[in-house]
C-alpha cells in the first residue's frame, strides 16, 4: 500500500483496537474515497471489511499483514462471481464471448479486474468474470492446457463459442487486453 493508503489504514486499526465507535471508523472508512489511486482504495476498503467482521483482537496483536493475507480468500470486485466449476462450465457454454479472469486480491490481480470493470461497457458483447485462485473450485481453470505451467496470477482465459483462444499469466496492460479483445473476440456483424 503506498504511504497515504498506509496511513489511513493503520488510524483504522488502531481506532479498532483502541474500542474506538464504529461510527468513527466507518467516517475514517469513509475518507477513502479521497484517495487517488483505486487500487489503493480497493485495499483500504478490503482492510476495513475484514475488521469490521472480526469481533475480538486477541491480545491487541492484529497486524496488516494478517489481514491481507486472509483477503486472498474472497474477491471484491465489480465482476460476476462464479463459485464453482458448474457455473464455470455453464457460463463458457451459455455465452459466445467470455473472458474469465482467475486471481487473488493482489497488485498483479488488482489492475486486471479494474481493466476489466472499464472495458464491460465498452465490449457489452463480452461476458467478463472472476474466480478466486484459492478456491478449490478453480481447479477447472488451473488444469485447462492452455495454463499449464503459467506461473503468475492472475489467469486470463478468453473462450469463444466454449473453446479457449487465448490465456494470459500476471498483469496485463488495457493495451494488450484491447488487443486480444479485438483480435480473438472481434464481435461479428451480421448483414
Amino acid at each position: 500500500m503506498k504511504t497515504g493508503c498506509l496511513n489511513v489504514a493503520n488510524k483504522i486499526l488502531v481506532g479498532l483496537k483502541n474500542g474506538s465507535h464504529e461510527l468513527f471508523l466507518l467516517k475514517l472508512a469513509d475518507k477513502v474515497n479521497l484517495i487517488q489511486s483505486k487500487t489503493c482504495r480497493t485495499s483500504i476498503r478490503l482492510l476495513w471489511y475484514k475488521i469490521s467482521k472480526i469481533k475480538q483482537i486477541e491480545g491487541g496483536n492484529l497486524t496488516l499483514q494478517q489481514l491481507s493475507n486472509e483477503d486472498r480468500v474472497m474477491l471484491y470486485t465489480n465482476l460476476k462471481h462464479l463459485e464453482n466449476a458448474a457455473e464455470f462450465r455453464q457460463v463458457v457454454i451459455d455465452y459466445e464471448h467470455v473472458v474469465v479472469i482467475c486471481g487473488r486480491m493482489g497488485p498483479m490481480c488488482i489492475p486486471v479486474y479494474r481493466i476489466a470493470e472499464e472495458l464491460e461497457k465498452e465490449y457489452s458483447h463480452v461476458k467478463f468474470f472472476d474466480m478466486e485462485f484459492d478456491n478449490p473450485e478453480s481447479k477447472v481453470i488451473q488444469s485447462i492446457p492452455e495454463v499449464m505451467g503459467f506461473a503468475g496470477i492472475p489467469f486470463t482465459i478468453y473462450y469463444r463459442n466454449g473453446l479457449v483462444v487465448k490465456a494470459t499469466s500476471g498483469i496485463q496492460s488495457k493495451e494488450q487486453i484491447i488487443t486480444i479483445l479485438e483480435h480473438e473476440l472481434a464481435q461479428t456483424v451480421s448483414i
